[in-house]
């Protein structure tokens, strides 16, 4: 579904529903969110009824798709580091940097509030801290 520059995304052919459908949003390197969104429609010859303007949270760094920002994925980035590898980067330059293990430092030791069975977020791995892998980008 392409979104527009402001943002928005519009759906057509949705059938209209007295309750909210549930939109799931899934963005490589982020949590995946699940939205309620309420159902818009255009009448002929009259005026555009609109959603209720839903919005999305999904914190980036989650590129091992766990839903948790921790340790891992800084090491995933560490370990991608210079190649193009999806979604190690989740920039729009198409290269694993230190920009994408900035989303790791920001966001790290979240969890998804949406996820039933999340982990809980590692600060360390086998000897291994954040710091220990913001040095190697340096």
């Amino acid at each position: 579904m392409p979104v527009s520059a402001n943002r928005a995304l519009s759906v057509d052919g949705v059938a209209i529903a007295a309750d909210p459908h549930l939109l799931t949003v899934s963005i490589p390197g982020h949590f995946t969110s699940h939205v309620p969104v309420a159902s818009s429609f255009v009448r002929p010859g009259g005026p555009r009824r609109s959603g209720d303007g839903s919005t999305v949270q999904a914190a980036a760094g989650d590129v091992n798709n766990d839903s948790v920002i921790d340790i891992l994925d800084a090491i995933a980035i560490r370990d991608a580091r210079g190649t193009s590898t999806r979604p190690r980067t989740s920039t729009s330059d198409g290269t694993v940097d230190a920009a994408d293990l900035r989303f790791v430092v920001i966001n790290f030791l979240l969890r998804n509030p949406e996820a039933d069975t999340a982990p809980y977020p590692q600060s360390t791995y086998r000897g291994v801290t954040l710091e220990a892998v913001k040095a190697t980008f340096n």
